[in-house]
């Protein structure tokens, strides 16, 4: 008898599931949303060691910088043009830094030459891992498209420059970045 009401309890469980998963597919597909990252950078922009792995698609593998100032620019992504009207894009990164205290900053470059504004991060210290930022949203950017004119080619030509900053003191640090990743949500 126990085994027969574990199995129903089970069965139960199982179909409150499928019907509160069903709601969250209902909802995601009045409203998309995609994640990208960048994945290629600029040889004339990039932070002192492995700058590669801050665009190579792998959240265990971080570029770093002992420099305040360094800038890496982030110059593609894998975004491919989609359907649908875009409502919000944001951007996020996964980061640390070791010995003293510094903070990344993320600038979205719109179309390959206009700075938007600083989205100003201070990450956990120590690691791997990293932490991720929050989701900073761009839609409305100083200089970006602005809401209600983001096209799907806009963000695949957005850059991202990522810098190393300190604060007022010049200590030694060291300030590691995996990842950049751009978050769209739109209406199919």
């Amino acid at each position: 008898m126990k085994i027969k009401n574990r199995t129903i309890l089970c069965l139960m469980i199982t179909a409150t599931l499928l019907m509160i998963m069903s709601g969250i597919n209902a909802a995601s597909e009045e409203r998309g949303q995609k994640i990208y990252y960048f994945n290629s950078y600029s040889p004339f922009e990039a932070w002192q060691t492995n700058p590669g792995y801050m665009v190579d698609g792998n959240v265990w593998r971080y570029a770093s910088t002992t420099i305040h100032g360094d800038v890496e620019r982030c110059l593609s992504n894998n975004c491919t043009a989609e359907q649908g009207t875009i409502t919000t894009v944001e951007i996020r990164a996964n980061a640390f830094y070791e010995r003293n205290w510094v903070y990344l900053v993320l600038r979205p470059v719109f179309g390959g030459t206009t700075d938007g504004d600083d989205y100003i991060f201070i990450p956990q210290q120590g690691g791997p891992p990293g932490s991720w930022s929050q989701w900073f949203d761009i839609t409305n950017d100083t200089n970006g498209p602005g809401a209600g004119r983001w096209t799907w080619n806009d963000v695949v030509d957005l850059d991202c420059d990522v810098e190393a900053r300190l604060g007022t003191v010049d200590w030694p640090f060291t300030l590691h970045c995996s990842m950049v990743q751009i978050r769209v949500t739109f209406t199919p």
